[in-house]
């Protein structure tokens, strides 16, 4: 008699709900872990179900798949488990492609009318209890340009074109008349086209290819603002900011940026991004800190 096959699920303290994990549970032997456990957890598992995604722990817990067949994470993004082991290995691993497109673009509208309408602002005047006349942006006619064509690409493209932007895209190569993103320009002609965009959306796959994509030279090549930020190097789904004119060190790595007239780059959610009417400088949105709140599991099926 075969047995039911065994899924080990990799959490940080906060496990899937019981209704997600339902289909799964009726069907195989479900070993929940954090990665102090995970070791022991792989020990003749069959399954690995990266619940938390953003984990570092598989390298060193590798050893112990000695039964893997699977190992699916909850996220778009595979990075965190492209280690040389892995790929060498006859290990299927799959992503939660698709499911978090629609959720990753109403996040990337939201951050780039927090910018054009300063909720910020907003938000700080309401605290102090305080009423002012504020003049804000539309985003209707601005430029988009979206690095980064897969399904999160398309997803967030269709949502800004009908709120009314121009949107065009970035990937591997050029190409016209694209459902989505209207023209696409090969990743190594990107330069020559921050100049025109009013808006950058960063949402390529980390690879050694977009490894560090965004860099001093990127950003020179934006809409220039009064006054000079640089920035490091940054990876197009995680980046990282520094400021060398102010001299302060790397900042956490921020959800979504922006550079504004004689400020530093800051995350949008700090409150601090000011809007300027008369001299409008580029804003820089990577979404790959958001989580939105929709997960996925594993199906699992009993052979024989």
């Amino acid at each position: 008699m075969s047995r039911n096959p065994i899924v080990a699920v990799l959490h940080a303290h906060v496990l899937p709900s019981d209704e997600l994990m339902a289909p799964v549970a009726s069907r195989a032997e479900v070993r929940y872990t954090d990665k102090a456990g995970l070791s022991t957890a792989l020990d003749g598992a069959d399954v690995l179900f990266l619940y938390d995604f953003l984990t570092d722990a598989v390298p060193g817990a590798w050893h112990a798949a000695d039964s893997l067949q699977w190992l699916h994470i909850a996220a778009a993004g595979v990075d965190p488990v492209m280690f040389p082991e892995a790929r060498d290995s006859d290990v299927t691993i799959t992503n939660s492609r698709g499911v978090f497109d629609g959720a990753i673009a109403e996040y990337v509208l939201a951050q780039i009318l927090s910018f054009a309408k300063d909720l910020p602002g907003s938000l700080r005047l309401q605290q102090s209890h305080t009423w002012q006349h504020r003049e804000s942006e539309r985003i209707a006619g601005r430029t988009a340009l979206i690095v980064g064509t897969g399904p999160i690409g398309r997803a967030v493209a269709r949502l800004l074109r009908a709120a009314g932007m121009k949107v065009s895209g970035s990937g591997r190569s050029a190409r016209n008349a694209d459902p989505d993103f209207g023209t696409v320009t090969a990743a190594e002609d990107l330069p020559s086209r921050l100049a025109d965009a009013d808006y950058v959306i960063a949402v390529a796959p980390l690879t050694d290819q977009t490894r560090h994509m965004f860099r001093d030279s990127t950003f020179a090549a934006m809409k220039p603002g009064a006054g000079s930020s640089t920035w490091d190097a940054v990876n197009s789904s995680a980046p990282t900011t520094s400021s060398r004119r102010s001299g302060r060190g790397r900042s956490p790595a921020p959800r979504s940026t922006c550079s504004t007239r004689n400020r530093s780059p800051q995350t949008i959610h700090s409150g601090t991004c000011r809007m300027s009417r008369s001299r409008r400088t580029t804003r820089v949105i990577s979404p790959a800190g958001e989580t939105p709140s929709l997960r996925c599991s594993p199906t699992i099926s009993n052979a024989g």
